[in-house]
């Protein structure tokens, strides 16, 4: 009976926390669209993805997060990052500033 009870709580513990990465996404692009105001969608995300790298930096520097690129395939890394960060964001935050925000 106590092991139902566990997996009830943490199945609780997994909704709670879905429901709070949704409202974090969700505010998300409500924030974008007040940056937008005073810079343009390049700087934001040059800001955005630039604080982002820099912690990388500093998780793999400090060993907190392991990176091994030997035997990857660098130039496919290389270009999934381009499509998915990169030109998903840009179009991400040009369509956000041309839309209104409720």
């Amino acid at each position: 009976m106590e092991r139902k009870s566990k997996v009830k709580d943490s199945n609780l513990i997994v909704y709670l926390l879905f429901v709070l990465i949704a409202l974090i996404w969700g505010l998300s692009f409500v924030g974008i669209k007040y940056t937008l105001d005073d810079y343009t969608p390049l700087e934001l995300l040059a800001v955005r993805w630039g604080i982002s790298g820099l912690v990388f930096i500093i998780l793999a520097a400090l060993k907190i997060i392991k990176v091994n690129f030997k035997g990857k395939p660098n130039g496919l890394l290389l270009m999934l990052c381009a499509f998915q960060p990169g030109i998903y964001s840009i179009f991400e935050a040009a369509g956000v500033n041309f839309t209104t925000s409720s």
